[in-house]
């Protein structure tokens, strides 16, 4: 079963990984188109812009150009091109082939007007024919200016037209810019939804993993528990025992994060498991000496199977080294009062260094919250009227894989006595409880009684002066019982070292002192 589980857990991490790989993968072929996107519009608007400065800046030169050579700059390069044929046919068409650019006309014509004026006297005769050419020349300029005005009205209709065009392009890029601007915010809008939900499924998942590893760890520990020895179970043992004084010793102590006032059930020593057999006795820890070694007082045992050094000590609600954490839920009676004593259950796990997480109110509502680190769900009987709270806490206890304890079996594993029972007169009758008197009257002693029909006296408390105990810690429930001091000798303090070495080994005392400080108590 717990290889099947193992397989189970490892499928899901498998599933789990593969889950989060094709998310990651997704996101990134996202975020890569969202960019590669982002990239080609920033260069189609640069490409724009370029184009926009080059178009300005030709425009500029061409109008540059056509006033310097007397065009209107408004002349498209059709217009001049006819000119041009035009002035070359006119003016250039003598000149030669090298000479029918604008400058080189110029320079042309400037040496032309040179030589005309070195020749002009001889040249003189052909001034009328050259004045019949120029008034022929005015007509044909009129003429041309003419041609060249339509031809300018022309360029302005067009020029009107390419603006208004251009105009028009430029309202198209820039709605275009704003549409891919919202486009890339809505883009970044969705990447961070995206982003926001894909944490929160990964913060959820690495909990749902945390929390299922948890689970897979106490299992295993379980597992572990109910394989390994009855030494490995129990929490400690009986190094030493005193029936007179009613006093045992541990071999837990201070370095086992022990405290004053924790119970425990007593169990022999070659008990199988110490959760089924049921208890010999129960003990109180009163006073913390050493490391691995406490004193306790015997609250309860069996004068018939009395508590022998080797036996061995639990308690659900200590373990060594750690707090172990509960939850409570259901009516817990006590002392049968018809009364709920939680509180006492709830004391008697916090006083022992417990821990308790959650608990079921009187509403049926849980307060706190059960984790995968809380180790027991106390159960007392069922509340009366909805049922609803308590199935929701167990079924909770079982997801988590938490054990579920009665009341019963609870109190009687922490070694728990109540001194304050109730009996209700009348509730049990008394002939259920017959006395068988010899020939009908009661026994008359007629001399010294032997030790078993002595009168008892309550069991002397050893007093520890040394031992240091805070004010404001709480008193025991047991502290009610009044013993008559006690001595110890030396020797048996002695007895009781070579018992508890014999137990726990040489490290397990750390100074003889304090056995002879605590056993040898004054009176």
């Amino acid at each position: 079963m717990a290889s099947s589980d193992n397989q189970g857990l490892q499928i899901a991490l498998i599933i789990f990984v593969i889950l989060t790989l094709v998310l990651s993968v997704t996101t990134f072929l996202f975020f890569r188109s969202y960019e590669q996107a982002s990239l080609e519009a920033q260069a189609n608007l640069e490409r724009a812009n370029e184009f926009q400065s080059a178009n300005s800046r030709t425009l500029d030169a061409n109008n540059k150009l056509k006033d310097f050579i007397g065009l209107n700059p408004g002349q498209d390069i059709d217009a001049v091109q006819a000119n041009y044929n035009e002035d070359v046919e006119k003016y250039m068409s003598a000149f030669p082939e090298d000479k029918r650019r604008y400058r080189d006309a110029l320079v042309y014509m400037s040496d032309v007007m040179q030589q005309n004026d070195t020749n002009l006297a001889a040249e003189i005769e052909k001034v009328e024919n050259l004045n019949r050419r120029i008034e022929q020349a005015e007509k044909d300029k009129n003429q041309q200016i003419q041609t060249h005005q339509d031809s300018a009205q022309k360029s302005t209709t067009d020029l009107a037209q390419e603006r208004a065009n251009f105009n028009e392009l430029r309202n198209q890029m820039k709605r275009d810019g704003e549409q891919l601007l919202a486009t890339k915010q809505q883009l970044q809008q969705n990447l961070d939804e995206s982003t926001a939900q894909a944490a929160a499924d990964i913060e959820r998942l690495t909990s749902d993993l945390r929390e299922n590893n948890l689970v897979k760890d106490r299992l295993k520990e379980q597992r572990d528990q109910l394989l390994d020895p009855v030494f490995k179970v129990a929490d400690g043992k009986i190094a030493r025992v005193n029936q007179h004084t009613g006093t045992v010793w541990l071999t837990i102590g201070r370095a086992d994060l022990l405290k004053r006032q924790t119970t425990f059930s007593v169990y022999s020593a070659d008990a199988a498991d110490v959760a089924d057999p049921p208890s010999k006795g129960k003990i109180e820890v009163i006073s913390i000496l050493d490391d691995h070694l406490a004193e306790a007082r015997i609250l309860e045992d069996d004068i018939t199977d009395p508590i022998l050094m080797g036996d061995l000590i639990y308690t659900p609600v200590w373990t060594p080294g750690r707090a172990e954490r509960f939850a409570l839920a259901g009516f817990m009676d006590l002392d049968d009062d018809t009364r709920d004593d939680r509180h006492i259950v709830r004391n008697l796990i916090t006083r022992s260094g417990g821990i308790v997480d959650a608990e079921l109110n009187e509403a049926g509502e849980i307060e706190g919250e059960m984790t995968p680190d809380t180790r027991f769900l106390v159960l007392g009987s069922q509340p009366e009227g909805d049922l609803a709270g308590f199935s929701a806490i167990q079924k909770r206890a079982k997801e988590l894989g938490i054990d579920e304890i009665k009341l019963d079996v609870f109190l009687d594993h922490i070694g728990f006595t109540n001194p304050r029972r109730v009996f209700r007169f009348g509730e049990t009758p008394g002939g259920q409880y017959p006395v068988d008197l010899p020939d009908g009257f009661p026994n008359v002693s007629r001399g010294r009684p032997s030790g078993s029909f002595m009168d008892r006296v309550p069991r002397a408390r050893t007093i520890q002066p040394e031992v240091e105990r805070d004010p404001n810690e709480p008193s025991s429930a047991y502290d009610e019982e009044v013993r008559p001091a006690g001595r110890f000798t030396s020797l048996f303090c002695e007895d009781f070292l070579a018992g508890f070495v014999e137990l726990s080994g040489p490290s397990a005392v750390s100074s003889p002192k304090s056995c002879s400080r605590s056993a040898m108590g004054q009176a």
